[in-house]
């Protein structure tokens, strides 16, 4: 049986991810509008069955075959538990605003807003669900399927990001957790997926900055030698404990009375988890190697890990707090690189929120969005421009406080309605909490078309959505590329000045869109 390519495979999670953003959408306006349970439940299993008929005609389809060997309406209506879908629903409402006992009361709620993030999530959950579920029955009915993979598309979860690392029996449980967004991909082995680009290690992730929420102290953790599994997995069971007059942050995970750790070290009474490790160390490199190695993180035959990318100083006594504070390295380039990989940790913890919110608001428009998968600058990218940007001797800090594109979008608008577009687009955006913080206000006339926003969401993180017309983006794209030559080391002036030239034509072949909106 034919294992899919890497474009399958993330074209097939690409449109699960777009039926359940829908089925979010639709939700929250019913639950709004206050409408009947009959709407609500039937729309969210509407959306299940979307996602469970495309799921099995993919995998179908990956397997040269025109028609499904299952039928996906038994996984509409139901949720991943086997109860019917009100049950969770109900019950998450239910936990912010007591519900009546009637076994299906009528909408009792007042206000929204306590409970509806939750609800999103639960929604977006089970319609992915749905599918998942629905994928892995037609593989297992497939006999020359006997395996597969969990599809990871960056920025991920550091629990996706270890699950995803594994090859799985086509009958192995899909283990889900909360904002889980991995499909089920069959493959012939492990090797063979690395190959595709399938899969890749946990290491292989976070050195590519892949991974969304690891917490500043993992990162220096792994940073500085601690092996990722152990440090993903001390992120379940996270308590605080008195311990020699200091409040510690523990973890259960290994401290168990057969894990290998409390065997080792049956006289300890908590299993320190990195913060705790780091502020213990005060910015000693040996105290930290040593206390990572003590409460099991160091891999049982490293003795004198380095790190990743350093050179001798380390990130040991780097606090979890802001950007580019309390580097100890005596390299700037580290420095740079390391305020690089932070600026994209906070970027990737926030974008699951402004990606739905981007999502909806285009949407509602009439706008696409184009070229999602880029959406996060790579470490390499944001590492050039900060270390480009702070080279006339701008301090770091105030550089990478001014980057306002680590997460971008981009709206492609009709040419006919794009001003119209544009300005319910600011609209939509501001209404939802988020602060316009950059408005051009039109075109200009000589150099790069389109419009680059800028908004602030509540906490302070800044993202870019830029608005284009088909013909803008299409010469933005090519223009890129010379561009892309014209700043390499090894271009000559004149061959600059033609790049130059070209990238200049090439935008002057946009047309503004009616009425017209020049700012120079």
């Amino acid at each position: 049986m034919p294992t899919p390519s890497l474009r399958q495979a993330r074209s097939h999670h690409a449109r699960q991810l777009d039926i359940a953003a829908k089925a979010v959408a639709a939700v929250r306006g019913l639950v709004n509008g206050g409408r009947g349970w009959s709407e609500i439940l039937n729309t969210v299993a509407q959306y299940q069955l979307a996602s469970a008929t495309r799921a099995v005609r993919t995998m179908a389809a990956w397997s040269d075959s025109d028609t499904p060997l299952i039928n996906p309406r038994p996984f509409a209506g139901v949720s991943s538990a086997g109860f019917g879908i009100a049950e969770p629903i109900i019950a998450t409402i239910d936990q912010v605003i007591p519900a009546p006992v009637e076994a299906l009361p009528p909408p009792w709620w007042e206000e929204t807003a306590g409970f509806l993030k939750r609800l999103e999530q639960l929604i977006e959950s089970e319609v992915q669900d749905a599918g998942r579920s629905a994928a892995q029955a037609e593989m297992v009915m497939r006999p020359g399927w006997d395996s597969y993979v969990r599809l990871l598309v960056p920025p991920s979860c550091k629990r996706c990001v270890q699950l995803a690392g594994k090859i799985y029996r086509d009958l192995d449980g899909f283990d889900r957790h909360p904002g889980d967004d991995c499909v089920h991909v069959p493959v012939g082995s492990w090797e063979e997926a690395h190959d595709i680009g399938l899969v890749s290690s946990p290491m292989e992730a976070f050195e590519k900055g892949y991974i969304r929420d690891l917490t500043a102290a993992e990162q220096a953790a792994i940073e500085d030698g601690a092996d990722i599994s152990q440090v993903i997995n001390a992120s379940s069971g996270i308590y605080t404990a008195d311990l020699f007059g200091r409040r510690v942050k523990g973890t259960r995970y290994g401290s168990t009375a057969r894990a290998g750790w409390r065997k080792r070290n049956p006289s300890k009474r908590v299993r320190l988890r990195p913060e705790t490790i780091y502020k213990i160390a005060d910015g000693d490199r040996t105290e930290v190697q040593r206390l990572l190695r003590l409460y099991g993180y160091m891999r049982a035959d490293d003795t004198n890990l380095a790190g990743i990318g350093q050179s001798g100083g380390g990130s040991a006594g780097r606090p979890p707090g802001g950007i580019g504070a309390g580097v100890n390295t005596p390299d700037d380039d580290d420095q740079v690189a390391r305020t690089a990989r932070e600026l994209i940790s906070r970027a990737a913890a926030t974008e699951p929120e402004v990606t739905a919110a981007v999502r909806v608001e285009a949407a509602a428009v009439g706008a696409a969005l184009s070229r999602l998968d880029s959406r996060l600058k790579t470490v390499d990218s944001l590492t050039r421009k900060l270390r480009t940007e702070s080279a006339d001797g701008a301090a770091l800090s105030v550089v990478a406080a001014d980057m306002k594109d680590v997460l971008r979008y981009t709206a492609v608008a009709s040419e006919a309605d794009y001003w119209r577009s544009v300005d319910d687009l600011i609209r939509r955006m501001v209404a939802r909490g988020y602060r316009l913080m950059k408005d051009p206000g039109g075109w200009r006339r000589h150099g790069y078309r389109g419009l680059n926003l800028a908004f602030e969401l509540p906490d302070g993180f800044t993202f870019e959505l830029q608005v284009h017309t088909h013909a803008s983006l299409a010469a933005a794209e090519s223009a890129h590329l010379l561009y892309e030559e014209a700043r390499a080391d090894d271009t000559t002036a004149q061959r600059a000045e033609e790049l130059d030239r070209a990238m200049q034509e090439l935008f002057e072949s946009v047309t503004m869109p009616a009425p017209p909106r020049w700012v120079d």
